[in-house]
């Protein structure tokens, strides 16, 4: 893996004003309106594009700054083809050499297409567009083994009664699970930011819940009370075909009345 990470980088989402601001400067440079500028603009390539853990790797390399330093480079990218540089743009500070930048939300068996660009004080560059198909990911290693459907309160194992899914059932995210247990006296809530899919979620509080990343928001609900599970907690969710498919915990704790109490188990669900 190559050493990138040594860039300070730093997403923009306001893609709009960005585009605004980088014509705004590209015409407030010192040239000679009749001057051919090809030797005055950056060069910038597409290194490559590959699956890291979760996530996508996009690296791009400013081969040359040309008349001026670079002070803007980035990414963008889209699911139809040549992406315009305002799509899903990704703006970095400028550098010379290689950048790059980990995209975690991008869905499996998509083909998407990705560009790099750089600005310095006489324009900008694109490069080539790059093409690459998100692979499918494989089920997780799940190092416990609860029982279907049961789920284990501080130690107490109990059968769940209700699972519902869905939309509707989703509080702040895509894409939501309840669950009774406690002959229904009790309900776990699961916030997903969409389908769930293989892989390993990251328990989150209400301010964490980022579409950036791969986190899940998980409550309990017992009469008047309500707990949110710990951050930092692994829920493990396994495709086990295309109409079902299992969510497992095995350590989380949710804090209540100044004590921290272990919660487990093991939910199936169908779609």
């Amino acid at each position: 893996m190559k050493n990138i990470f040594k860039i300070s980088i730093k997403e923009i989402r306001n893609t709009g004003l960005i585009f605004i601001i980088i014509l705004f400067i590209s015409g407030c440079g010192k040239f000679d309106l009749f001057e051919n500028m090809n030797n005055s603009l950056p060069s910038v390539e597409m290194v490559s594009v590959e699956t890291y853990n979760d996530s996508t790797l996009i690296i791009g390399n400013v081969i040359t700054e040309g008349a001026g330093e670079v002070s803007v480079c980035g990414f963008c990218y889209n699911s139809t083809g040549n992406p315009d540089m305002i799509d899903n743009q990704v703006l970095l500070n400028g550098s010379i050499g290689e950048f790059g930048f980990l995209i975690g939300d991008l869905l499996e068996d998509t083909t998407y297409y990705f560009k790099t660009f750089a600005y310095n004080g006489y324009g900008y560059t694109q490069s080539e567009v790059i093409a690459y198909t998100i692979p499918r990911i494989g089920p997780p290693v799940i190092p416990c083994t609860p029982i279907d459907n049961v789920i284990t309160d501080n130690y107490s194992p109990y059968n769940i009664n209700f699972i519902y899914s869905g939309s509707a059932y989703a509080t702040i995210g895509g894409y939501g699970v309840e669950v009774l247990y406690k002959n229904t006296s009790a309900q776990l809530e699961i916030d997903f930011h969409g389908n769930p899919s293989n892989g390993i979620y990251t328990t989150c509080n209400y301010n964490s819940f980022s579409f950036n990343n791969k986190n899940v928001y998980v409550r309990i609900k017992s009469g008047m009370s309500e707990f949110t599970v710990n951050s930092g907690g692994l829920i493990y969710i396994e495709a086990i075909d295309n109409e079902l498919f299992t969510i497992t915990f095995c350590e989380l704790t949710y804090s209540a009345f100044s004590s921290d109490f272990p919660l487990a188990g093991k939910i199936l669900i169908h779609k």
